[in-house]
């Protein structure tokens, strides 16, 4: 395998100083339109790749945000990505995404971002304990993105909720009286604990009676045995997000059970290919565009000035598919 090119290698071709090189790919001040011109293209044609590592240890301002999502599979992720890369790029910043697989942990994928000293930090993901972020929070402008903040220094940029009281608020309309809730443990995600208490919560306002049926331990789905012996006691089931949703239609479509003639369902988020009405999911979109743009606004804010940590709360809206039928009660 050939050696890696350096930049004293692409110094020596372009016939200038190592120095003159490296500002020249840096874009950097002292360096003629003509001399950074020829430099790149003499690091281009040896394939020279910047090590963002060493960069970052030299430099002062490394305009790069670190995001910690839960998984760039999920459409829900890779559409915030999208959007706050858009609106962060615009300033002059990149991004550095940092994920946990099977053999990490969220700790050690902040530790790999913090690595690269970022100026700034946002949290995509349920996964990562608030107790966690406080420390990095309290020397860097942290954002988490998804989800609220309950700490002081920490800022915080999601939707308000409500959706949870909405579409209870919906399933009682319809005249269901005993619903099944998709419940995540806080160990598994944060927000989607919460989220499924919140609907258990709407749903007993509401005067439903409400099962419990608990995430399986691995995978977004329900727990199979609890699934299927809560078939003849609900009508709908709630599920925390729609991924969810989409597993736990799976499975009841493997036990024979019709959606939604015989079990309704519901979902949250309502962002990409699972918002289209081919499926007609019955869900609520959380407004992720907002999302992104007040979360990249607030960490601009806050690494150009001494802006205090904000929690902001945006509403979203209802998406009325097929999975909820919208008959009113008899008699």
């Amino acid at each position: 395998m050939a050696d890696r090119i350096t930049i004293a290698d692409v110094a020596a071709a372009a016939g200038v100083s190592k120095s003159a090189a490296s500002r020249a790919l840096l874009a950097q001040p002292g360096v003629s339109d003509d001399a950074r011109q020829h430099v790149e293209a003499v690091a281009a044609r040896l394939g020279y790749i910047k090590d963002v590592r060493a960069q970052a240890l030299k430099a002062k301002n490394t305009k790069i945000i670190g995001v910690f999502v839960r998984s760039v599979r999920l459409s829900f992720y890779g559409e915030m990505i999208a959007h706050l890369q858009e609106h962060l790029e615009e300033a002059g910043f990149s991004l550095a995404v940092g994920t946990a697989s099977a053999g990490t942990t969220p700790g050690d994928v902040l530790a790999g971002l913090l690595g690269l000293r970022p100026e700034a930090l946002v949290i995509a993901s349920g996964r990562m304990p608030e107790a966690q972020i406080v420390p990095v929070a309290q020397r860097l402008p942290t954002v988490l993105m998804g989800r609220a903040s309950t700490s002081p220094s920490i800022g915080s940029v999601c939707d308000d909720g409500r959706g949870a009281e909405v579409l209870a608020g919906l399933i009682a309309h319809a005249g269901h009286r005993a619903v099944g809730v998709l419940h995540v443990a806080a160990e598994h995600s944060t927000t989607l604990h919460q989220r499924s208490t919140r609907m258990q919560r709407a749903l007993t306002e509401a005067g439903i009676d409400t099962v419990a049926i608990p995430r399986a331990a691995a995978g977004d789905h329900p727990e199979p045995d609890i699934l299927a012996r809560c078939l003849d006691d609900v009508s709908v089931i709630m599920c925390p997000n729609d991924p969810t949703l989409l597993s736990t239609w799976e499975q009841l479509t493997a036990l024979g059970v019709r959606v939604p003639d015989d079990i309704a369902l519901t979902g949250y988020d309502g962002i990409g290919q699972l918002a289209s009405p081919v499926l007609g999911l019955t869900t609520w979109r959380q407004p992720i565009e907002q999302i992104t743009a007040a979360t990249a606004r607030q960490v601009l804010r806050r690494l150009t000035g001494d802006s205090p940590p904000e929690r902001i709360e945006l509403p979203g809206d209802l998406i009325r598919g097929r999975t909820l039928p919208t008959y009113l009660p008899l008699g």
